[in-house]
């Protein structure tokens, strides 16, 4: 993706490539989505891309880790 393409991304209702409008009509709002879940939970999600070699979405969450009992 471009650097255009890669700032709309994760906006509601857009698709970067509208070559895909023939495979379907859903509401883009998949990353959307996925943002606001990822940010209500204390994280995030973002972008690294390649223009026409790959694309990798890094998906970033806190996590506490729970101290065993002692036995």
């Amino acid at each position: 993706m471009n650097p255009e393409e890669i700032k709309k991304v994760f906006q509601h209702f857009t698709k970067v490539d509208q070559s895909t409008l023939r495979y379907g009509s859903g509401t883009v709002l998949g990353l959307a989505i996925t943002k606001n879940f990822c940010q209500m939970m204390g994280g995030n999600i973002s972008l690294e891309s390649e223009l026409e070699k790959r694309s990798i979405f890094i998906v970033e969450l806190p996590a506490i880790v729970a101290e065993r009992a002692a036995s």
